[in-house]
């Protein structure tokens, strides 16, 4: 499978969701405060996980830096 038809795949599948001012705003909250407890944490995690909360979304990841919230779901 080629990476195109796996794109295509993808999206048939997916939503591109954009950004309002609510998720920037929580996006920078969420950042600061995960930043003082896993300095690792970044800016793209704080993003996915501003629009998760927003959109009511859940976030399926190995990412442990999203562990502890409740909109994800933790793959093994």
């Amino acid at each position: 499978m080629t990476f195109c038809s796996l794109a295509t795949i993808l999206k048939s599948k997916s939503s591109i969701l954009g950004m309002n001012d609510n998720i920037v705003i929580k996006c920078g909250k969420i950042y600061v405060e995960e930043r003082k407890i896993k300095p690792s944490f970044s800016m793209i995690d704080a993003t996915i996980l501003s629009i998760a909360k927003e959109k009511n979304a859940r976030i399926l990841t190995k990412d442990n830096h999203f562990k502890d919230f409740k909109e994800v779901i933790m793959l093994n």
